[in-house]
């Protein structure tokens, strides 16, 4: 999994937002926080990577909390614990053995038709 924590610790760091891109002639861009910079201007920044970084100020902590609020829905389900990899196993493995035996039964079972030869009398 992802590891949110260290995501979370490095966006609370950050100079608080919202971010915008900011231009600088025709040539340059820079990324700012209010009226301060937080990406100097400099011509090798595209527009493009400039709102990207912008618009990240503010994406990343919605995403952080959409995954957490998805965990919390996915993985705790009627107060199940599904926080590990091996509790989902356990869940599985039973279905898995369960449809692995059925296709075994279906074989069985074919196996044991046998062609009837028609009986020529009921033919006429």
């Amino acid at each position: 999994m992802i590891g949110l924590e260290a995501i979370e610790a490095i966006e609370q760091a950050a100079t608080p937002g919202p971010w915008h891109r900011a231009a600088y002639g025709n040539s340059r861009q820079g990324v700012d926080a209010k009226e301060d910079p937080v990406i100097e201007p400099s011509r090798y920044l595209s527009r493009a990577d400039a709102d990207f970084i912008a618009r990240a100020r503010t994406d990343v902590p919605a995403l952080i909390q959409e995954v957490k609020d998805l965990r919390e829905r996915l993985f705790a389900p009627e107060g199940m614990n599904f926080h590990s990899f091996d509790n989902i196993r356990n869940i599985a493995d039973p279905i898995e053995r369960g449809r692995q035996a059925g296709d075994l039964l279906l074989d069985e079972i074919k196996a044991l038709r046998v062609d009837v030869p028609k009986n020529k009398e009921s033919e006429k």
